[in-house]
């Protein structure tokens, strides 16, 4: 199973660093590209993990591994690793030495998007009160770090959980 993690953990990194880069190097990193460059992020999220399902496959066709519910999620989880710290790293190299800007640009879409949400003045307030309150967390290389961590690993979680079950579905099925 060892070999399963590094093997399509390595390629999950390597889709998901990968397109991002592109994304980074083909579309100008201004706010006004913000909203597709989340598109892209988050897509290239779930197109790397899949890769948890590619290995589960191969880990159901190998008859030396024995498979379980638990086995498959623990498959999952291991690569959802490998590709969150990766992402993460990637993430803290971009925000602190490639575009060392980014935090401040992004923060200010992001206030004003809020701005232009339709919302009360009251809530708009109070929502960019919360965020500037938390604006500090955020310059922390630990908070960069685990924030993006836990975003692709949270991604991760869902789909090992969901395709564990099927491929328990499926080796029922199969021996029925």
């Amino acid at each position: 199973m060892q070999r399963l993690i590094f093997k399509y953990g390595g390629w999950a990194t390597l889709i998901l660093v990968g397109v991002t880069v592109c994304s980074a190097i083909f579309i100008e990193q201004t706010p006004e590209n913000y909203g597709m460059g989340e598109v892209i992020g988050y897509s290239a999220m779930l197109a790397a993990l899949a890769m948890i399902i590619l290995a589960q496959v191969e880990m159901k066709r190998a008859p030396e591994i024995n498979t379980s519910y638990w086995r498959y999620c623990l498959l999952g989880l291991g690569i959802s690793v490998l590709a969150g710290t990766g992402f993460g790293i990637y993430n803290l190299v971009y925000v602190n030495w490639v575009n060392p800007e980014f935090m401040d640009q992004y923060y200010g879409y992001y206030i004003e998007t809020i701005r232009n949400s339709g919302q009360t003045q009251e809530q708009i307030a109070a929502i960019i009160d919360r965020l500037n309150q938390e604006k500090s967390y955020w310059q922390s290389p630990v908070i960069q770090f685990f924030g993006m961590f836990i975003t692709v690993f949270a991604m991760g979680l869902v789909i090992s959980v969901l395709s564990a079950g099927i491929m328990i579905q499926w080796e029922k099925k199969s021996f029925a």
